[in-house]
């Protein structure tokens, strides 16, 4: 789980750094802030998944099952 603002670091910055460095590892992305931009963005960076706040513990539930079962 990440979030799109973060202190110090952009949510955007950080999803591109754990890219290079651990590819494999799956990341949601989440945020207040959601534009089709960032979604996009985010998908295209190769996001997992992204949460819009207030989120929905259901939706969130969904995605935390998927990632653990190995199913993403």
């Amino acid at each position: 789980m990440l979030d799109i603002k973060m202190p110090r670091v952009n949510g955007i910055e950080a999803l591109l750094e754990i890219k290079k460095r651990h590819p494999e590892t799956v990341v949601v992305m989440m945020t207040a802030y959601a534009s089709d931009d960032n979604v996009r963005n985010a998908m295209n960076l190769g996001a997992y998944g992204f949460i819009r706040k207030p989120f929905d513990v259901d939706e969130l539930r969904t995605y935390v099952d998927k990632v653990l079962s190995g199913n993403c």
